[in-house]
């Protein structure tokens, strides 16, 4: 190709031959336009001018270059010689062919030339740079190579880095992150991402396959980690510490003596979760009410019908990362590239480490310095129309944005943005808009028609008196002065302000036992016996008034050594019902808002604990996601009050955050502030589940085996 083209351009250099002769002077022909030129006799006997040359003439034609005709006769006749090439062309020394500007005297380094003649015959520029006197073509956009939008590891792309992550949109690079620990090829449907120092499983040098925290040297101790292309696919906490294996043999879950001694089906395949013992993901081998042997399933165990044996799960695609796993920084919002996770322009909300909402921003996600929140863009923000000032606004309320997303907009800029899975509200002029109820409250009024708190139904607000007909609200009423829940069988009602004087006229439960903080009036650590909403008599407690459960009397706190559990906030929506009992529940489920908060049920020490889980029960609550719930773990400091000589152990499950100042080893006192209730783990809604077991001094146990008692038999009377 190059040397055709070259040819075509010595072609077009050369001065035109043709047949037809040169005009001549006026008056004269062709032929007698120059006069012939007197070569003199040939060389060495070639012809002479006008005879035709013989084949050993050509011959020599060949191999002698014949003298140049003199010049001078030419410009004697007023035709203009050939001109000499000027002697600052860059091809004057050159021989006819392609150069590189960089080969050539004072040229364009970046540019191609073409020389013949010892002129410049073509110029081309090369913006990306000249090799071998042609101009090197530019290399292909990485993201050209891409199969879609999304992030991708530069070593799948065609002239990508194998150390960096392309963002691509449209086929072309919107942007490039260098991976300082490698990048991570993710399973398809999954974008890829850059190794992140934080995850344990970028420690699991052994490969793929289950570790414990303390192998991984990072991460919970005694979690079992499940690890895929140096990415957790799964964390278990392991209520009786992880057990380190040998090399090539899974690390796995300690067991809490054999699990086959619970196998009354008889022999067997059986899912710990099947037998109420060991790990629920390992799969029991049991041969006499004995472990034969033991199989970890890294995606599961699946329990299966009676007369089936119980299975490992197939492997299942990991899911994709939370991005606010990794906020360090602690809760607020984050664009994505602050998080290196998720999408650069979208506004991560984070809490506890886990994403809230998430909301794409039009003009870009703008990222801020420390200590001030990251916000999307104004260019494009749907609160740049929010004319009414600063507050909470749907999409459709704002003309712009989604229509059910609600944008708290401040200083005409989104910051924080929240969807409505049920519609977003406009309300009138002066009111904040709101997400709509994902749920009636009513829904959970199993007590049927009637007036109830929310606190009661474990939805909608806690003082507001809902008034419920077939299991929809049929009217609601704000408790300016808190919502009075009732024994069963008396309709909650609001609570009444209490005029001044007598504390009793705001009992509005009727006679009986009322701590002041209770009553809202009087003195809150006094205890008022009320008859006829009058004090009959009140007693002031030195060591605090207890608030019990609706329908029990509230009393003094006993400072001599008391040692009873309080009952959990919260509506009750399913008892204990194990061990003998006809189920496997092994604690008391209470109902009640996320947030809620949860107060100690005795004096003891925290000693254990887990945060950062999600809700798994959209997933079909595979065995993986049983026992990922967040947790609180208790040991009364007072033993077993039926067995003074065997520990007390009290756990709270599903919770959303542990209160400020608790962690492992703290000690907490009777109704000191623990934890907020959540709807973490396998937890078809928001709940408290209170779980109670018995072991020797100094002794551990699982939840869910026959070692847990009823905790309502330890409830404060």
């Amino acid at each position: 190709m190059r040397v055709t083209l070259l040819l075509a351009l010595l072609a077009a250099a050369a001065p035109a031959c043709s047949s037809d002769p040169s005009p001549a002077p006026d008056g004269m022909s062709p032929a007698d336009a120059l006069p012939p030129l007197d070569r003199g006799p040939a060389p060495d006997g070639g012809p002479l001018d006008g005879e035709p040359p013989s084949d050993a003439d050509i011959e020599a034609d060949q191999r002698v270059e014949p003298p140049r005709p003199d010049r001078g006769p030419i410009a004697d006749l007023g035709i203009e010689p050939d001109l000499a090439p000027p002697p600052d062309d860059p091809c004057v020394d050159a021989a006819d062919g392609a150069y590189c500007g960089a080969e050539l005297p004072g040229t364009d380094h970046n540019s191609a030339y073409v020389c013949a003649g010892a002129r410049v015959a073509a110029v081309e520029p090369c913006p990306a740079g000249c090799a071998d006197g042609a101009c090197v073509q530019p290399a292909a956009d990485p993201c050209a190579s891409a199969p879609g939008d999304g992030a991708w590891c530069g070593g799948t792309l065609t002239g990508g880095e194998a150390g960096r992550l392309y963002r691509c949109v449209g086929g072309a690079t919107a942007e490039v992150t260098a991976c300082d620990r490698g990048c991570r090829v993710a399973p398809p449907g999954t974008p890829d991402g850059c190794v992140r120092d934080d995850d344990p499983c970028a420690a699991a040098d052994a490969g793929d396959g289950a570790y414990c925290g303390r192998a991984l040297g990072r991460g919970d101790a005694d979690a079992l980690y499940v690890c895929r292309g140096g990415q957790t696919v799964s964390a278990s906490p392991c209520i009786d510490g992880c057990e380190a294996m040998p090399p090539g043999t899974p690390d796995a879950c300690r067991m809490g003596g054999d699990p086959c001694a619970a196998a009354d089906a008889g022999n067997g395949l059986y899912c710990g979760s099947t037998l109420g013992a060991g790990d629920p993901d390992t799969l029991y081998d049991c041969a006499g009410g004995a472990t034969a042997a033991a199989r970890r399933c890294d995606d599961g165990c699946v329990q299966m019908p009676p007369g089936t044996p119980d299975a490992c799960r197939a492997a299942q695609p990991p899911q994709p990362e939370d991005p606010c796993r990794g906020a360090d920084a602690g809760d607020g919002p984050y664009c994505g590239r602050t998080l290196g996770a998720g999408d650069a322009d979208t506004l991560y909300d984070c809490r506890g480490g886990v994403t809230r909402s998430a909301a794409p921003c039009p003009g870009g996600c703008q990222q801020m310095p420390p200590g001030v929140a990251d916000a999307c863009r104004p260019d494009g923000d749907p609160c740049a129309a929010a004319n009414a000032g600063n507050g909470l606004y749907c999409g459709r309320s704002l003309g712009a944005g989604d229509d059910d997303t609600l944008y708290d907009c401040q200083n005409r800029t989104t910051a924080s943005a929240m969807p409505c899975p049920a519609g977003c509200q406009s309300m009138p002029p002066g009111v904040p808009d709101a997400c709509r109820a994902v749920q009636d409250p009513c829904a959970a009024a199993d007590a049927g028609d009637g007036a109830y708190c929310g606190r009661s139904l474990g939805a909608g607000d806690p003082d507001t008196l809902y008034d419920c007909r077939g299991r929809m609200v049929a009217a609601a009423r704000p408790c300016p002065d808190g919502c009075q829940q009732m024994p069963p069988g008396t309709p909650d009602a609001c609570r009444m302000a209490p005029p001044a004087g007598d504390a009793c006229d705001a009992a509005g439960a009727g006679d009986g036992a009322y701590c002041g903080s209770g009553l809202g009036a009087g003195e809150a650590d006094t205890l008022y016996e009320c008859r006829g909403g009058e004090v009959a008599d009140e007693t002031p407690c030195p060591d605090g008034c207890r608030q019990n459960p609706p329908g029990v009397p509230d009393q003094c706190r006993r400072g001599d050594g008391e040692c009873c559990l309080d009952r959990p906030p919260g509506a009750l929506t399913q008892s204990f019902s194990a061990c003998g009992l006809g189920g496997r529940h092994y604690g008391i489920d209470y109902g009640t808002r996320v947030g809620t908060p949860i107060h100690a049920g005795m004096a003891g020490t925290v000693i254990a604990s887990r945060l950062g889980l999600p809700n798994c029960y959209d997933n079909g609550c595979t065995p993986a996601c049983w026992n990922a719930f967040n947790y609180v773990k208790l040991r009364a400091d007072c033993g077993d009050p039926d067995d003074p000589g065997r520990d007390l152990l009290v756990w709270y499950l599903h919770i959303e955050d542990l209160a400020p100042g608790i962690r492992n080893g703290v000690h907490v006192e009777q109704g000191q502030l623990l934890a907020f209730s959540g709807n973490s783990g396998c937890s078809s809604g928001p709940h408290i589940h209170i779980e109670t077991a018995t072991v020797d001094r100094g002794g551990d146990v699982s939840l869910n085996t026959c070692a847990s008692s009823n905790p309502a038999g330890r409830y404060c009377e």
